[in-house]
């Protein structure tokens, strides 16, 4: 089977990782062709599979020639499925899109709460739903906000998440070895420093933490525009017992060292779909503490394997983490219920044979 894979960049975003492990499970016996409308690439692993990519400048996206280029690149390619990750790469293939028969599938809805749209993104919506042949979202949450829970043409696929037992040990992995594990319990938060993600909260309630629990670390992993102002907000705590370790390449890996994961979202304008941070703190086996928005509660069980909170509240937060903190064996417990749902529900193996079987349904 042909299939394309169009995005508007290979950065170290969740889609972007759900495209590298569709790409990883279907490039053996499938022909991929990835085309991104950005050259930058944090997933350098996808440089290593038997795939062709195509690579535009992001701020010539919109030029006359990206579109003819386009255009013929996929003429030649002549793809079965056109599997669209957002709704630029869809605007941008129309053209080709509106004259070729090509099976669409619109895997744009990966978001679980309300967006404030303004009139062109609602257009721009509206367009890339009528001209789809399947919606994918990766989380009924989010066919409800876009009113396309009961839409013939609209499907749920989770998140998948790579289950292979990695312990490799990196230059990144060894500084924080070196520098921070200095603590009796360590408690991180995976995200970028965007708006859409509270990090503010998370700060605030480690403080609350901290006047209780002195021997613990906080940690903070991700890059963004945000960031100066968490760092702020950390004030005396900050590079004491609470850290910035930036962008990571090695998460999965890291996330071993932790005792507890958070993740928290700012809900005004935004929710998440179904995290991939989450997926991978409960495959480390760490109970969780994250806003109940969007997907959230699609993948935690609220007591079972972590604990849903309302938004903006640093105090409910911070309670959550003591609790967990004096109870270590329900937390334990609570991990490892986590680990066993996550193998069982949302390996890249089981979203990638869902995938397939669509593919197949589509063009029959």
């Amino acid at each position: 089977m042909k299939i394309a894979f169009l995005v508007d960049s290979l950065l170290g975003g969740g889609k972007e990782r759900q495209l590298l492990y569709l790409a990883q499970e279907l490039s053996l016996k499938n022909q991929i062709l990835v085309i991104s409308f950005n050259d930058d690439i944090f997933y350098k692993d996808i440089l290593d599979l038997p795939v062709n990519i195509i690579t535009f400048s992001k701020n010539k996206r919109y030029s006359i020639k990206t579109y003819l280029f386009l255009y013929k690149k996929l003429y030649y390619f002549k793809p079965e499925i056109i599997h669209i990750w957002d709704k630029i790469s869809h605007l941008i293939a129309l053209p080709y899109i509106l004259t070729h028969k090509t099976k669409i599938v619109n895997g744009s809805i990966r978001f679980g709460g309300k967006l404030d749209k303004n009139i062109v993104q609602k257009w721009v919506s509206r367009i890339s739903y009528t001209f789809s042949d399947k919606i994918v979202a990766n989380s009924f949450a989010g066919l409800k906000v876009e009113n396309l829970y009961q839409s013939n043409k609209s499907i749920v696929i989770f998140n998948g998440i790579d289950c292979n037992d990695k312990n490799i040990k990196t230059e990144f992995i060894n500084c924080f070895y070196n520098e921070y594990k200095r603590f009796d319990k360590y408690i991180v938060m995976v995200a970028r420093f965007y708006p859409s993600k509270d990090y503010i909260t998370f700060i605030k309630s480690a403080k609350i933490v901290l006047q209780k629990y002195k021997n613990v670390g906080f940690y903070c992993i991700g890059e963004g525009p945000n960031r100066n102002e968490a760092e702020i907000e950390s004030d005396i705590y900050l590079n004491k017992n609470i850290f910035f370790l930036g962008q990571c390449f090695d998460v999965k890996c890291l996330l071993n060292n932790f005792d507890i994961g958070v993740l928290l979202n700012n809900t005004i304008g935004h929710a998440e779909g179904l995290s991939n941070a989450i997926m991978e703190y409960m495959l480390a086996g760490l109970p969780v503490v994250a806003t109940n928005a969007g997907g959230n509660p699609e993948i935690i069980n609220d007591g079972a394997t972590g604990f849903l909170v309302s938004p903006f509240d640093d105090k409910i937060v911070a309670d959550k983490i003591i609790y967990l903190l004096q109870n270590q064996e329900e937390a334990k417990k609570m991990g490892c219920e986590g680990r066993n749902v996550i193998k069982k529900r949302f390996s890249k193996k089981i979203m990638s044979r869902r995938y397939l079987t669509l593919y197949n349904d589509l063009i029959g």
